[in-house]
């Protein structure tokens, strides 16, 4: 009773290779979905840059910060910014009332893990991937927000904000601003 068994593979080499190649296939598929995240993160970095840069040249040409869209959304067709963020979750924005260039407020408050404190007129945020409970503070609609570096188990949020004196600054460049003393002293000349 000689069988013979042909040239093709058996179920148990066939199973074999599957099971090895589908380990080979795993053991890949983490590094590049690590490098996915990191490039989305990267993405939503040069994004936010692109969104802050829009606010302060929507300041200085309107002269004021645009509102907020819907509560917290982030007026994108007002900026040319994108509607979301890389993750396709939307943009979050939060604006102090009333700043102007020339004399904006920073009622709102950046908080950074080491326990610095930056006192800012509006903020941009980016949820990230998932929504983690150490983020609740930049969701629950008040003037304080947390940012941390980016970790894979409990903080994903990315945050850029217009900056006060940055802001000032810029106005002050473009001539938006009158600077004190100066217009007196010249008129004082012409007398």
């Amino acid at each position: 009773m000689n069988r013979d068994r042909g040239k093709g593979f058996s179920l148990v080499e066939m199973a074999l290779v599957l099971t090895v190649f589908s380990l080979m296939l795993g053991g890949m598929l983490a590094p590049l979905a690590k490098q996915y995240q990191f490039r989305r993160e990267r993405e939503a970095q040069r994004q936010l840059g692109e969104i802050v840069e829009a606010l302060y040249g929507y300041a200085l040409l309107h002269g004021r910060l645009p509102a907020a869209v819907d509560g917290d959304g982030l007026p994108w067709a007002a900026l040319g910014a994108p509607r979301t963020d890389p993750w396709g979750r939307p943009w979050r924005y939060r604006v102090a009332a009333g700043s102007a260039p020339c004399s904006p407020s920073a009622p709102i408050e950046v908080k950074d893990s080491d326990g610095t404190t930056v006192r800012v007129t509006a903020v941009v945020v980016s949820e990230g991937k998932r929504i983690f409970s150490t983020e609740a503070e930049n969701r629950d609609g008040d003037a304080v927000f947390v940012r941390e570096e980016p970790a894979e188990d409990r903080f994903d949020d990315l945050l850029a904000w217009v900056h006060p004196t940055v802001l000032a600054n810029r106005a002050a460049l473009a001539g938006l601003c009158a600077a004190s003393g100066e217009a007196d002293s010249d008129d004082d000349e012409d007398d």
